[in-house]
């Protein structure tokens, strides 16, 4: 009988620095991310995507920081 042995980390998948260092902008990308959190949880589920995609525009509008 072979015993099992925990799945071992693909090598491709790890990223080096720290959890966001691949990350390009981390500021924008938590802001983006924020952005359609807060829409999505306003908003719930069952709208077709022009709806999500127009939300998002102007929360991220909201939210400009470079604007």
């Amino acid at each position: 009988m072979k015993l099992m042995t925990p799945k071992q980390p693909d090598r491709h998948s790890i990223v080096r620095g720290g959890d966001h260092a691949g990350l390009v902008d981390e500021a924008l990308t938590r802001e983006v991310i924020g952005a359609f959190y807060k829409v999505y949880n306003t908003l719930g589920h069952g709208f077709l995507e022009s709806v999500y995609s127009r939300a998002l525009y102007i929360e991220l509008r909201r939210r400009a920081p470079y604007a």
